[in-house]
């Protein structure tokens, strides 16, 4: 019995049910759009400010266990890493110990002194761009200096320059 005229005509009826059901949601013969909530043009603009504002406000620079970090907008980056030492210098970027960090008053910039190794009495400064998120050392008269961990002293202006005492 198989081929018979019902049969055909049974599946001649499932395809026609399928194509249906397919160019119904294909094509839309009803806007399915109507069906959606959307949220009105004035929440959105509110919710794209409120962000923005966010990210206005000033980080936090901090020591914890996995070095210098700068926290802003609940997220931590990590300036400089803390690393032991043995025996030697260790690359720029990693320090046994920090000598002095600092935000700028606008929260722009950190300073930060890291001292390479547990046996030197030096520290390099630097400071990290929060918006170019770029670490640059500090130079004067276009050359790298080096400081006393123990007396170096850096001070915000209120202009956003650093000075050195």
């Amino acid at each position: 019995m198989e081929g018979t005229r019902n049969e055909r005509v049974a599946i001649l009826l499932v395809a026609y049910v399928i194509g249906f059901v397919t160019a119904y949601v294909a094509f839309g013969l009803t806007q399915l759009e109507e069906r959606f909530v959307y949220m009105p043009v004035d929440n959105t603009a509110s919710v794209i400010n409120a962000l923005e504002k966010k990210s206005d406000a000033p980080g936090i620079a901090a020591m914890t266990k996995e070095g210098l970090v700068l926290v802003k907008n609940n997220e931590a980056r990590i300036i400089s890493a803390t690393q032991a030492s043995a025996d030697g210098i260790l690359p720029e970027g990693y320090h046994t110990r920090i000598a002095d960090y600092s935000l700028s008053p606008d929260g722009k910039h950190v300073y930060f002194c890291e001292v390479p190794g547990d046996a030197l009495d030096i520290c390099r400064p630097y400071t990290y761009s929060v918006a170019e998120d770029v670490v640059y050392p500090v130079k004067i008269d276009g050359q790298r200096v080096a400081f006393d961990p123990e007396t170096q002293s850096a001070q915000w202006g209120s202009d956003g320059t650093i000075t050195f005492e």
